[in-house]
């Protein structure tokens, strides 16, 4: 059996073992069933554990993701009042059939009063209370391991990313090709050497140390864009334009490590050719709790696609993101004839 059918069958298990509890704790259930009384069980129990199952699932896989973890909070609290209402009605539905049957039930045996056939007063807030504490164990058990599946979703995203990306260090191509620009600027005893030495140093150092965290101050992360930047500009020819800007205040501001660098990497990947003119241009705007990552690139009229050395890659930053920052960013590709644009808005906590 394949892990996705484990996975089924537990939560077949599980579920068969919740809807065994009203046997296990309600010795009255047993007598029901023993009395060949059957419609307040069918009528009650079933109903109320199945439609609890179904809620279990609703928040579980589409109010959760669709508008708590996106922030839409009010939208979220709608759905689960509403499913609190409903349930409340049905459980107090249950209680009228149940003391319907009640009344229709077979005539009592000659030394039992009338009396002992009048529901007890108060059934139906028995009812509506044991249909409440069932809701909201449902709703803390879903809420709890829907948290707990994107926690562990991103932590493991976390070490993936990390290991791949302290495998390669840094794009080894890119690595090669700033050190023979290091050495020939030695060479030529070129002012600029001990510069491109500093500005790789620190590069390498925050890749092996600073990476390693959850968050890192916002100035840190641009600070590294910059020196990448810098050292791709020593390297490239002048047939390449190059433009950086960075706009804003990043003091006291957070964000996930490495999480800018795939798309000016992949800029610098696939707009860069020593036979043609090229355009480069990047743009970092931080505003209040937003950052905006604009990244264009000219394409090339004969361009050969690498491999993507760092592991790295568009498609794995855009799942990081949408793990680290779900509902908190957005990402707009413009792919027309003459440029590539990357847009990238992203909500800091």
């Amino acid at each position: 059996m394949n892990k996705k059918g484990i996975h089924v069958l537990i939560h077949i298990l599980a579920w068969l073992v919740f809807l065994s509890f009203p046997f296990i704790f309600f010795p009255k259930t047993k007598a029901f069933l023993a009395a060949e009384d059957m419609n307040i069980f069918l009528y009650f129990i079933i109903p109320s554990s199945l439609a609890s199952i179904g809620f279990f699932y609703l928040n579980f896989y589409f109010a959760i993701p669709r508008f708590y973890l996106k922030k839409k909070y009010l939208k979220y609290s709608l759905i689960i009042l509403s499913c609190f209402a409903f349930a409340m009605f049905t459980g107090w539905l249950a209680s009228i059939y149940e003391q319907s049957f009640q009344s229709i039930s077979l005539p009592p045996l000659p030394s039992s009063s009338t009396k002992d056939n009048i529901p007890p007063p108060g059934k139906e807030f028995f009812h509506l209370g044991a249909t409440a504490f069932r809701f909201v164990n449902i709703f803390v058990l879903s809420f709890a391991l829907r948290i707990y599946s994107q926690w562990r979703l991103a932590e493991q995203e976390k070490v993936k990313f990390q290991l791949s990306f302290l495998q390669a260090q840094i794009n080894p191509h890119f690595l090669f090709n700033i050190l023979n620009s290091i050495y020939s600027l030695i060479l030529n005893k070129s002012e600029h050497a001990a510069d491109a030495v500093v500005k790789l140093s620190s590069i390498m150092r925050y890749v092996i140390s600073e990476a390693t965290q959850n968050t890192v101050p916002l100035y840190k992360e641009i600070k590294y864009v910059s020196d990448y930047f810098e050292l791709q500009r020593l390297r490239l020819a002048e047939n390449i334009k190059l433009e950086y800007h960075v706009v804003g205040e990043s003091i006291n501001k957070q964000i996930t490590p490495l999480i800018l660098l795939p798309f000016i990497e992949n800029a610098f990947k696939h707009g860069v050719s020593m036979e043609e003119e090229c355009e480069i241009k990047i743009s970092i705007t931080a505003d209040v709790n937003m950052l905006k990552l604009v990244v264009l690139n000219k394409k090339l009229k004969l361009h050969h696609q690498e491999k993507d050395a760092s592991g790295m890659g568009i498609e794995n930053t855009m799942n990081r993101l949408q793990l680290l920052y779900p509902g908190r960013h957005k990402i707009t590709i413009d792919d027309n004839p003459q440029f590539f644009i990357v847009e990238l808005n992203i909500q800091l906590a």
